[in-house]
């Protein structure tokens, strides 16, 4: 089975974020808050208040900062706990989108390291 970005990912922290498409590409709406993936088969833990309903126009995505740019990968599914603050979410790598560079981001610190 091939890896998520094609290396071992294993205990790693990456912002949540919603993201629209335009006819400039995908722009970042609103970052949301961070999870940490457990394991190598896309599974993440992140707290339920950031998953909470949201726009269905917009994606919901995990940002990976690679070589330079961001990707985000789509978050296919996610479980929150009906009482505590905790969530399961299901990163699919499959499913890459490619961010633009620049200043298309609504946070300035949301930048590769690098750049």
């Amino acid at each position: 089975m091939e890896k998520p970005f094609g290396t071992t990912v294993r205990d790693f922290i990456f912002p949540l974020a919603l993201v629209s498409q335009g006819k400039g590409g995908l722009h970042v709406e609103r970052v949301l808050g961070t999870a940490f993936l457990i394991g190598n088969r896309g599974y993440a833990l992140t707290a339920s208040h950031v998953v909470v309903e949201h726009d269905p126009a917009l994606a919901l995505v995990g940002m990976f900062a690679l070589d330079g740019s961001w990707v985000a990968a789509a978050v296919a599914e996610s479980e929150r706990h009906p009482v505590q603050d905790v969530a399961v979410l299901h990163v699919d790598a499959r499913r890459q989108l490619h961010l633009p560079t620049g200043d298309n981001y609504t946070s300035p610190s949301l930048r590769p390291a690098g750049t």
